[in-house]
């Protein structure tokens, strides 16, 4: 009986040298300013002590993206709205091109319009032209009138200034609303070296002045695009994008 009397006695004199450590030990965590864990604040039954918590992540800092200027050198030009986009006459496509030249005109013939697109695109054949015309007679965006054609309604058309169409992207044809996006994409992506995708994604859906008609998949499209025509690579390490360095021009003797 008094063997177990002893080791009652010594396992109560372990047990309570085992709570002074164990206070000891809240009163070290305590002052270093650190939570108590969980399994000490559970094993001294004191809900009064702070609950051991993970210390949270520093938070990332967004990435400062320097947005991109207009990509063109002329200003939005008079009467025109913020968000409209601007496509060089030697970067639409030929129905753009034809509206926008009927808009500007009275009235004009097939043989005039084709003059007119050769003006800009030398090489472009008559045929070109002509099915480009039948489409949008089709569309009833053009009529016809003793051998002239006559724009349905100027507000269907970009207009002309400067070398540019400009106008609302609805105006345009997808593949030339594809061009400009491009061009502000590479514009994006020469001010910030190393932006990823969808900080590019991003930036541009909150220009004034950017296509209504954009998302990842298409941002995926363009980058690439920009990639096999070589004017950006990616980052293998941070997938980021960075636009290539142009070559010089050789120098001639």
């Amino acid at each position: 009986m008094s063997v177990t009397l002893d080791k009652y006695i010594a396992a109560q004199q372990s047990y309570l040298e085992l709570l002074q450590q164990a206070q000891q030990c809240v009163e070290l965590f305590t002052s270093a300013s650190v939570n108590v864990p969980d399994p000490l604040r559970a094993f001294l039954n004191n809900t009064s002590l702070p609950i051991a918590t993970r210390a949270p992540k520093p938070k990332k800092e967004p990435a400062s993206i320097i947005p991109p200027t207009r990509p063109r050198q002329y200003a939005v030009p008079p009467g025109g709205k913020v968000d409209w986009i601007s496509v060089a006459l030697e970067d639409a496509t030929i129905s753009t091109l034809v509206l926008a030249f009927l808009a500007d005109s009275q009235y004009l013939s097939a043989s005039g319009i084709v003059s007119k697109i050769r003006a800009i695109h030398p090489d472009t054949v008559a045929n070109s032209v002509f099915n480009a015309i039948n489409r949008l007679v089709a569309e009833s965006k053009i009529t016809v009138a003793d051998a002239d054609y006559i724009i349905a309604s100027k507000d269907i058309a970009p207009i002309i200034e400067d070398g540019y169409l400009w106008g609302d992207s609805d105006l345009f044809y997808a593949a030339d609303v594809t061009s400009y996006r491009r061009e502000v994409m590479l514009a994006l992506i020469e001010k910030n070296p190393g932006i990823v995708l969808m900080d590019i994604v991003r930036t541009l859906e909150n220009l004034p002045w950017f296509p209504k008609r954009f998302n990842k998949d298409s941002a995926k499209t363009d980058l690439e695009a920009l990639r096999t025509r070589g004017a950006i690579l990616r980052r293998p390490e941070t997938k980021g994008w960075e636009a290539k360095e142009k070559e010089a021009p050789e120098e001639t003797s």
